[in-house]
C-alpha cells in the first residue's frame, strides 16, 4: 500500500518500506526509492509528527483475530 507523506513531499510502500519522492504533478519516481532504514538525517528531521504516526500506523502487522488466538496455548491445545 502506498502512503503519502506530505510534510517532505513523498510515498512509502509500506510492503517494502521504500520511500519515494513525490512528483508535483502526481505519481512517485519509482527509481529513485531509498529503504526506510537508509534515510539520511535532513530526511528524517524534516518528516512531521502527523507523518511519523502515519508511518508507524501502517507499518503495524495485520494480525487475523483467529490466528492470533490458534497462537495462544490453551486454544493451541485443544487442536
Amino acid at each position: 500500500m502506498i502512503v503519502e507523506l506530505n510534510s517532505v513531499a513523498s510515498v512509502i510502500d509500506t510492503e517494502t518500506k521504500i520511500v519515494y519522492p513525490k512528483y508535483e504533478m502526481g505519481g512517485f519516481d519509482k527509481l529513485s526509492g531509498r529503504h526506510l532504514d537508509d534515510l539520511d538525517k535532513k530526511f528524517v528531521d524534516e518528516i512531521s509528527e502527523a507523518d511519523i504516526t502515519l508511518i508507524n500506523e501502517s507499518l503495524k502487522p495485520k494480525v487475523d483475530p483467529y490466528e492470533d488466538l490458534f497462537r495462544k496455548n490453551g486454544v493451541r491445545n485443544k487442536f
